[in-house]
């Protein structure tokens, strides 16, 4: 664009077209009925770029609906309808309805027990989940309820009466795999018991070879590794200054994934990933795109109140090395990083922080620091404010476990080992809240057990020591004497405090 013979800042401007006349609808073929699935399909791939909004509703009441995407903006709408009301579906591309949005779907209605909700569906372990019983008007029969997980393992739960006909069940799956449910009324299966649920852990999802810094325009690439998280779906987003970019996805096995993506913008990209809609620990990822002039090493952590050394390597022979920085902490104060060059084409940036969080490390083409060529993310934590659970007594053979509270430490990763007599011992690590990770094994033998923790490979935090007791230690008994028939025999017995 031109305007008295100058170009319009911005220009030339670029804008996304979309029409949501060209998003196709296929609704349900036959009624609805109460507690049975209901799917239509939604393919949007001739629209345009947007985004889909979803309703389900009747008499202003909102219905949980599922989107499963298919590929190629192609998606399957799923809803459980618990009335026998009239239904309608709203589809809005970019807030505007589809053609015939809303679209109304009749529920019928069939006098039999049936049970819905999240619990019978993809769940993951360690939190509480429940599904809902719906039983007919009039009837006084007696529900049951029998969960079973992998190994074939009872698992509890609580059965509570909502109302006249309508019962929760609430339990907490506690390993991968698949979970039976069995529901009885007056002893006989309800339709469709057993059911199949499937749970899942979303920290076993590990991320090998992450890169967190790359070339702009080059080929990057990582591995999700999800064998031992239960099924489920991946979704991976790859983002820089809030838009989307495209990644590739390469199957290398049945649960192992080549990602692939190529930065285009001198910036920090981020990399989301979900499993079962739920974001694996330490998403969103952040890779920080350079310029092909040199590469930037060792500054993505920093610890607090220490000095700290960047790396910049140059890939060129006449390399500019006229670049001036400035360190930008998060209450924006500015701290001078010294530049200093230890060999040909290769520089060092040394600074001390003094704040805990995210700070900007911006380089300049000039002393003035007007314009800014680029910048990075360091994030400063501070190893000493982690806290940590009490510490009670092991008993062996039986789980174990405290917390570790990271919120005022400062980004990072955590990383735990535990060893007993010199020997590893498997632990899991799950971030039960933001911040906070509970820490769970199990001891074999009556060795301490030694715990070391780390953040960001940092380890000078002191071994913590778990004293272990052998679990036949619990009761004692003294001698028990001989008896006279009709006397009282008197012995003592002592229950040891286990906690």
């Amino acid at each position: 664009m031109i305007l008295y013979g100058y170009s319009i800042p911005g220009s030339p401007l670029r804008v996304k077209c979309y029409d949501p006349k060209k998003v196709i609808v296929i609704p349900p073929i036959n009624n609805s009925i109460i507690g049975e699935p209901t799917k239509f399909l939604i393919d949007a791939s001739k629209a345009g770029e947007g985004n889909l909004e979803i309703s389900v509703n009747y008499s202003d009441y909102h219905i949980p609906n599922q989107i499963n995407p298919f590929g190629n903006s192609y998606f399957e709408v799923q809803f459980i309808p618990e009335k026998p009301f009239i239904h309608y579906c709203n589809i809005l591309f970019n807030n505007e309805h589809v053609s015939g949005s809303p679209f109304p779907v009749n529920v019928m209605e069939i006098q039999r027990i049936i049970a819905i909700g999240k619990g019978l569906g993809s769940i993951p372990i360690h939190i509480p989940t429940s599904f809902t019983i719906l039983t007919p008007d009039g009837t006084n029969g007696i529900l049951k309820c029998l969960i079973k997980g992998p190994n074939n393992h009872f698992i509890e739960c609580l059965l509570t009466k909502i109302d006249l006909n309508r019962y929760e069940v609430t339990y907490t799956p506690d390993r991968v795999g698949e979970i039976r449910i069995e529901i009885f009324y007056d002893n006989i299966p309800i339709d469709k018991s057993p059911f199949i649920a499937r749970s899942f852990d979303v920290n076993q999802i590990k991320i090998l070879n992450f890169p967190s810094s790359t070339i702009v325009g080059s080929s990057t690439y990582f591995t999700i590794d999800a064998t031992n998280a239960g099924a489920g779906s991946l979704e991976i987003a790859v983002s820089r200054d809030g838009k989307n970019i495209p990644n590739y996805v390469q199957n290398e096995g049945s649960t192992c994934f080549r990602i692939k993506f190529i930065p285009d913008q001198l910036c920090i990209h981020e990399v989301h990933i979900k499993f079962n809609g739920i974001h694996i620990q330490g998403s969103p990822f952040q890779c920080n795109v350079f310029s092909n002039e040199f590469i930037f090493e060792n500054y993505e952590y920093a610890a607090i109140n220490k000095r700290t050394s960047f790396l910049i390597k140059s890939k060129l022979y006449n390399f500019n090395s006229n670049i001036y920085v400035n360190i930008i902490t998060p209450s924006n104060n500015e701290i001078k990083g010294k530049i200093e060059k230890i060999s040909i084409n290769s520089y060092t940036i040394d600074f001390i922080p003094y704040e805990i969080g995210k700070h900007e490390i911006r380089f300049y083409d000039n002393e003035e620091k007007k314009n800014i060529i680029t910048k990075y993310i360091c994030q400063v934590y501070d190893i000493s404010k982690i806290r940590l659970s009490d510490l009670p007594l092991a008993i062996t053979h039986q789980p174990y476990k405290f917390t570790i509270n990271t919120s005022d430490v400062g980004h990072g990763i955590l990383s735990v080992r535990i060893k007993q007599n010199g020997n590893k011992i498997l632990h899991e690590q799950i971030e039960i809240s933001p911040h906070i990770y509970q820490i769970l094994f199990t001891p074999e033998t009556t060795d301490e057990c030694t715990v070391q923790i780390s953040f960001n490979e940092e380890n000078n935090l002191r071994t913590l020591i778990i004293p272990v007791r052998n679990d036949c230690e619990q009761i004692r008994v003294s001698p028990i004497p001989s008896g006279v028939v009709g006397r009282p025999i008197i012995f003592n017995s002592k229950f040891n405090e286990l906690f």
